[in-house]
C-alpha cells in the first residue's frame, strides 16, 4: 500500500482525533512516517538497563489525556516456530502517540512494553530516556513475556501544560498467528484512546471484532459507542472505542 493510496484513509482517522496529537499524527503519517514498512533495523539509542525485577508503571502526578498506537504489521513475515523466541525475523512496529500533562513535580513516567517474541526495541522519539529490562520471568498473567520499560525524562516539562511522547517500539516474531491475531490497548486512567492497524498487502484483515476485559479477566464484547473504520482493501483498521472505562482493556481481535 503506498502513501498516495493511504493518506486520504489515515489523514481523516487521525485528525478526528484532534488537537496537538491529531496535528503530530497527521503530520506522521502523511510525511515520510508510514510511506513504507517502517525500518526494523532502527535500533534504540540508548543500551538497556538490566534490572532485578520490573514494577508496573505507576502514572502518579500525570494526567494522561490521548492515548494512540499505529501499529505497522507490513514487515511481518512467517516465522518458524521453533525460532519465535530466539531470532529476530519478523517486525511489527509500535509507534505510540501519548498527550498529557504533570499535575506535579514528577522527573519521569513509564511506558511498558512487553511480547512473546523475540523481544522489543524501543526508543522515544520526543524525550530523553532510559531503556530499562529484566532477565528474570515476568508474567502478563499466567502468560511469560519479554519486557523493556522506556523511562521517559519529562523534568523540563511545565506543570499544568500538554506536552506529547511518542515512543517506538519494534516487536519481533509477534503476530505470528496464521490465521487470526489480535492487538490491545490499555487505558489506565481517563484518556481517549484509539488505534490503528496497518495490514500487509499478502494478509488483509477479513473479518474484526471489538472486544474489552479488565486486567486479568476474559475478554468479551465491547458494546459501547466507538469509531471504526476499514478500508476496501482490508490494509487500514482504525477502532476508537468512546464508553470506556478506567484501568480497562480494549483489544481488537482479527481474521486474515
Amino acid at each position: 500500500m503506498k502513501l498516495d493510496s493511504a493518506r486520504y484513509v489515515l489523514v481523516p482517522i487521525v485528525t478526528a482525533l484532534s488537537g496537538a496529537l491529531a496535528t503530530v499524527g497527521a503530520a506522521y503519517v502523511t510525511d515520510a512516517g508510514f510511506a513504507t514498512a517502517r525500518d526494523a533495523r532502527l535500533t534504540p539509542v540508548e543500551a538497556a538497563t538490566i534490572v532485578p525485577t520490573l514494577a508496573d508503571p505507576i502514572y502518579d502526578g500525570v494526567e494522561i489525556l490521548k492515548d494512540v498506537r499505529i501499529i505497522d504489521l507490513r514487515g511481518r513475515v512467517p516465522v518458524p516456530p521453533e525460532k519465535k523466541t530466539s531470532d529476530k525475523i519478523s517486525s511489527a512496529t509500535w509507534v505510540r502517540y501519548t498527550l498529557m500533562k504533570k499535575l506535579k513535580e514528577k522527573s519521569f513516567v513509564e511506558f511498558e512494553s512487553a511480547t512473546t517474541g523475540a523481544g522489543i526495541d524501543a526508543r522515544s522519539l520526543t524525550h530523553r530516556y532510559e531503556l530499562i529490562t529484566t532477565k528474570q520471568l515476568h508474567y502478563h498473567g499466567s502468560t511469560p513475556v519479554k519486557p523493556v520499560v522506556l523511562k521517559i525524562d519529562i523534568s523540563n516539562e511545565p506543570i499544568g501544560q500538554e506536552f506529547l511522547v511518542i515512543n517506538e517500539m519494534t516487536y519481533w516474531n509477534a503476530f505470528t498467528g496464521d490465521e487470526a491475531d489480535w492487538a490491545a490497548m490499555h487505558r489506565v486512567q481517563n484518556e481517549e484512546v484509539a488505534m490503528v492497524v496497518l495490514f500487509p498487502e499478502d494478509k488483509p484483515v477479513k473479518s474484526y471484532e471489538f472486544l474489552q476485559h479488565e486486567k486479568g479477566a476474559q475478554p468479551e464484547p465491547f458494546r459501547g459507542r466507538h469509531r471504526s473504520y476499514v478500508s476496501e482493501n482490508g490494509l487500514v483498521l482504525f477502532w476508537g472505542p468512546e464508553d470506556l472505562k478506567r484501568n480497562f482493556i480494549y483489544q481488537v481481535q482479527w481474521r486474515w
